[in-house]
């Protein structure tokens, strides 16, 4: 669903229809944040805010008592609150969670990067400038859900990319060796 004209829930698709129609489908893959991203980052905190709010709701009915006219304006105001300060970072981690994405073609990586409803950016290096693709390995509990962040290292070029980093990648190290495969089965 197209809201804004840089805000497209389909783009992924759209877009990995598009390069699978030029690449054929086996030489080209999509990469995206995996669902430890989804976990740590937008359920978690969802769940630990609802039980936030659901516990003050009550407390505040326990401190101002069920006949106070106050009662109603200050969970409104509380609501208010909440969703400002806290609901609002979530929301941001559930685009980056569906809108993040790249995609890697035999001629290019592709990155598309959402930040909030009204800004995509879409950066675009060549595979020829790719020098190393490492894997970094950060963390136990990244390890044992095996999510790493890939880095691509690359010669700079007019965009000004040095460094690439997709973060909360699953199962790197397969990726790693697919983005080798692709890139070079087209290598002359």
């Amino acid at each position: 669903m197209k809201f804004f004209s840089n805000f497209d829930t389909n783009l992924k698709k759209n877009v990995l229809g598009e390069y699978q129609e030029r690449y054929w489908k086996n030489m080209v893959l999509l990469l995206q944040k995996s669902r430890l991203f989804w976990y740590l980052k937008f359920f978690i905190p969802l769940m630990f805010y609802l039980i936030l709010f659901v516990g003050s709701i009550i407390a505040s009915y326990y401190i101002f008592g069920e006949d106070s006219k106050n009662y109603i304006i200050y969970v409104v105001i509380w609501v208010f609150l909440v969703i400002l300060t806290f609901i609002w970072p979530v929301i941001k981690h559930i685009v980056d969670y569906y809108m993040d994405f790249a995609v890697i073609t035999p001629n290019s990586l592709v990155m598309y990067n959402q930040t909030g409803f009204f800004k995509r950016d879409v950066s675009i290096i060549d595979v020829d400038k790719v020098k190393t693709i490492l894997v970094r390995k950060r963390s136990a509990m990244y390890s044992i859900f095996n999510n790493w962040d890939l880095i691509f290292l690359s010669e700079w070029d007019s965009n000004n990319f040095g460094e690439v980093i997709l973060y909360f990648i699953a199962r790197p190290e397969r990726n790693k060796k697919e983005i080798m495969r692709i890139v070079d089965k087209f290598k002359i």
